[in-house]
């Protein structure tokens, strides 16, 4: 199966772009395809908001029900060879990575400096996610900032040989190697919204103008946003805009005076970056890592290393045999310690923030509005710190009572569709899984429900269908929870050392149809036909699920209950 976005007309009359999902055919960059299909608006659900996703991108309807296709192949446009000729020149590109790196290294590098996911395993993925580093596998402005700085030692020492080049030739050699690149790499937002920074500091320089990163960032981002609105939702756009305001206005601001070492002074501006991007993190991500300052610390220098000599073998064309080798094996050494350092990292309990909670959304708003208002009073250097170190003292403090109070609450979430479906119940920090499907998607459930929760200790996880395949996705989505017990059905084949999450499964009878959980001072009991007993202080209630993606929440000081939806 393959994703296609098309560009052209409805009917041969409505201009349009359509994201279309369907059996892999034939075709390249500015083929022509004629079809007929059903049209509909995007949906989102519980595990990705595919409907905002697009409309930033630009585009507003999916096609479904695909017949009537026809191809025809387009050879004589210009711009189209030239990007295929691109685009082939970045497969070769990768295909040098894989022959001379390690399997998780080249995926490492080919997600770093391509953005082609691909390769890159789950566990690995969901390390550099968990770790705080996941914005690191996404091209950034951080990577067109690393290609100018290797087009700039290529140039300087152009001028040793007494070849210096005119500015305005200068400028145009980095415009087209920028372009050049973001072809290759299908301009992505945070990259486009670099590309035009870069492009307005060089005009002012070859004006003989000083650039300012805070008026380049505003221009930029007022007209990426006329051209594209719904930009202002897209994450990517969000964080490309705080990051860059971080590291280059608000980090020099507070530090510069400073009488530190620069490598202090440089740590400094990576947690400063970090807060700033905080803010987006809770307000969009599941979870959000505490350790995020740290892991940039520590794998920011790695990643930095990796793309120059990714960049470099880039743009030599792989053409000296023993210098692609060389950078290629620095790289490698790189890649496998950043990917350690974030299995290490992933796996330490409580280094994880939930996102699930409103009133942190609120809350980081008002702090944010509270920073904003002290620089306006006082114009200080030293109430802006203090501004900041409190606020984020007040979201700590916040969030530890949040949790606090959330673990006297008895959840049961309903998670999946018609096809899957699996419950989690949770209460003070005894989490329990009921599998009732045997498709693979229910493990995608329960990881993001747990992240959202800020859950890390699963007590058990109960299959009621013989899921092979869905042993497997339990291994890699929950590799980083501790699981106390598994139960499958009997009859289940098992190797003699088979083991899930660690654990070696129990074998269970499931047509008893019922499962009783008991919790301190109550009990519940989970029927295989998605109905649930309560029995707390010698009365009972009975609740029957009629929706997915839902939480019953119960609050047993109180004694009443509430639905509340779980959908993005």
């Amino acid at each position: 199966m393959s994703s296609y976005i098309l560009d052209g007309l409805i009917d041969g009359k409505v201009k349009a772009k359509i994201s279309l999902y369907m059996e892999s055919v034939d075709c390249q960059y500015g083929d022509n395809i004629y079809l007929e299909c059903t049209a509909e608006d995007f949906t989102s659900d519980y595990l990705f908001d595919s409907k905002s996703y697009y409309n930033s991108k630009g585009v507003y309807i999916q096609g479904d029900d695909v017949h009537s296709l026809e191809i025809f192949h387009v050879d004589d446009d210009v711009v189209c060879n030239v990007i295929r000729s691109l685009q082939n020149y970045r497969e070769r590109i990768l295909g040098t990575f894989k022959l001379n790196m390690s399997k998780s290294g080249a995926s490492l590098m080919s997600a770093m400096l391509f953005g082609d996911k691909s390769d890159l395993s789950k566990t690995d993925k969901s390390s550099l996610i968990r770790s705080g580093i996941g914005s690191l596998i996404a091209v950034s402005g951080l990577h067109l900032a690393i290609l100018t700085s290797v087009l700039k030692f290529f140039l300087e020492y152009f001028e040793k040989k007494d070849l210096a080049l005119p500015k305005s030739i200068k400028f145009i050699v980095y415009e087209l190697f920028m372009l050049m690149f973001l072809t290759v790499v299908d301009f992505p937002i945070s990259a486009v919204r670099t590309f035009i920074m870069l492009s307005i500091s060089n005009m002012a320089m070859l004006l003989y103008r000083k650039p300012d990163t805070l008026n380049t960032l505003c221009i930029t981002s007022m007209a990426m946003l006329c051209l594209q609105p719904y930009l202002i939702g897209n994450v990517s756009f969000l964080l490309s805009v705080v990051g860059v305001y971080g590291i280059g206005v608000l980090s020099p601001y507070l530090t510069q005076d400073l009488n530190l070492p620069n490598f202090v002074k440089s740590i400094l501006s990576t947690m400063i970056t970090t807060l700033c991007v905080m803010p987006v993190c809770l307000i969009f991500f599941d979870e959000v890592s505490i350790a995020m300052p740290l892991t940039n610390i520590v794998c920011l220098p790695l990643c930095e290393i990796s793309l120059v000599c990714g960049f470099i073998v880039f743009i030599t064309g792989k053409k000296v045999l023993i210098l692609t080798k060389a950078l290629l094996y620095l790289a490698d050494i790189c890649c496998k310690l950043m990917i350690s350092i974030c299995n290490v990292i992933s796996k330490i309990p409580f280094s994880n923030l939930p996102t699930d909670y409103n009133v942190l959304m609120y809350l980081v708003i008002i702090c944010v509005l509270i920073c904003i208002v002290c620089y306006g009073i006082y114009k200080s250097k030293k109430y802006v710190a203090i501004s900041i170190v409190s606020c984020v003292v007040i979201l700590g403090m916040t969030i530890i009572g949040v949790e606090k109070y959330q673990d006297s609450i008895l959840k049961v979430a309903m998670l999946g569709n018609s096809k899957y479906q699996v419950m989690v119940i949770s209460y003070d920090g005894d989490v329990n899984v009921i599998d009732f499907s045997k498709n693979y998607k229910t493990s995608t459930y329960v990881q993001t429900y747990c992240k959202r929760q800020g859950i890390d200790n699963i007590n058990s996880i109960t299959m009621l269908k013989k899921a092979y395949q869905s042993m497997t996705m339990y291994n890699v989505q929950l590799k980083d929870y501790k699981v106390s017990t598994v139960n499958v059905p009997q009859g289940t084949y098992l190797r003699s050392d088979y083991s899930i999450l660690g654990v070696v499964p129990n074998l269970i009878n499931v047509d008893n149809s019922k499962y009783a959980y008991t919790y301190r001072d109550f009990n519940i009991t989970v029927y295989d036909n998605e109905t649930f007993d309560i029995v707390h202080n010698g009365e009972t209630k009975t609740f029957i699920v009629d929706d997915f993606n839902v939480v019953y929440l119960y609050y047993l000081n109180d004694g009443f209950f509430e639905v509340r939806s779980l959908e993005s």
